[in-house]
């Protein structure tokens, strides 16, 4: 409950990721929170728990990653020790719904105990390892990551009517989403800042970006991955997850080269795949106290 607390909702960021993704995903289990609902948290029962646990907590649902200066005959003699009496399990066969296709778009709108408003939106979009995915992560940096991002000199520097602006491409091993979100400054409302968030898709689709951006959005984004590897427990992080989602560790070494291989016209090309406004999904936080004085807030 505490984790929730902080994590969601005591935290506003969070909780726009939680309603969205619940809002997006109507079928697929990624609509519900890892964390769990507060409800889902109350109602946890020890039986149910260890059910779980002795369920998916077994050697054939776990992947052990050992980075770091070690003498490799050592640690295989301590994982034997430690791993080898566990009993080998069968997991589940798992069979997860997939989301069917979005045919109208949906905002949501909720008020809540926040000092400003902000808002996210975004598209369903395409599993990790592809070639749109690649390309995606690309578009998100020229969308919204650093000052030198498209919407942050839009609404931070020149507009001045947001605190903070952010786009990202959230892949996993099925489809996820482009997901963009904009903080507005204390008394703003988010009418102009969702329309030049929608006219900057809109400018990204009619024309392939500069040689220039692709080329600062390729180096931004490669030095931001090498950058993420630069302790031993990030190494030993994504060779785990380059495992877990496509079950091969090694192709946490293709993605450099997957990057570099993305074009100008690959990226318009994915974000008219992605970006429809039947496909669209927004939701705007807003501050209690605002909608009690609606008439002293723009």
């Amino acid at each position: 409950g505490e984790e929730r607390r902080m994590r969601v909702d005591n935290n506003p960021n969070g909780l726009l990721e939680e309603i969205f993704l619940g809002s997006m995903f109507k079928v697929h289990p990624y609509g519900w929170p890892v964390i769990g609902h507060m409800a889902d948290i109350q109602a946890y029962v020890v039986d149910k728990l260890r059910a779980f646990y002795d369920t998916f907590y077994v050697p054939s649902n776990a992947v052990l990653v050992i980075a770091g200066d070690f003498k490799t005959e050592n640690v295989k003699k301590m994982i034997e020790k430690y791993y080898g009496s566990l009993p080998k399990k069968e997991l589940p066969k798992r069979s997860y719904p997939q989301e069917p296709e979005q045919k109208t778009s949906v905002r949501k709108e909720v008020l809540w105990e926040v000092q400003s408003k902000s808002f996210m939106v975004g598209y369903k979009a395409f599993a990790a390892g592809t070639k749109e995915a690649f390309a995606l992560d690309l578009a998100a940096n020229a969308i919204g990551e650093g000052a030198s991002s498209r919407l942050y000199k839009q609404l931070v520097y020149k507009k001045q009517i947001a605190t903070s602006v952010g786009a990202q491409n959230w892949a996993n091993a099925d489809p996820g989403a482009l997901m963009i979100m904009v903080a507005m400054r204390p008394g703003f409302r988010t009418g102009q800042a969702e329309e030049l968030v929608q006219a900057e898709l809109e400018a990204l689709q009619a024309a392939v970006i500069s040689e220039k951006e692709l080329q600062k959005v390729k180096n931004q984004t490669m030095k931001a991955f090498v950058y993420g590897l630069s302790t031993i427990d990030a190494k030993a992080k994504a060779l785990a997850v380059n495992e877990i989602i496509h079950g091969n560790y090694e192709r946490l070494f293709l993605d450099l080269e997957e990057y570099n291989r993305v074009t100008a016209k690959d990226i318009q090309d994915v974000l008219k795949k992605v970006v429809k406004k039947n496909r669209q999904v927004k939701v705007v936080l807003i501050p209690k106290q605002m909608e009690k004085n609606k008439g002293v807030s723009r």
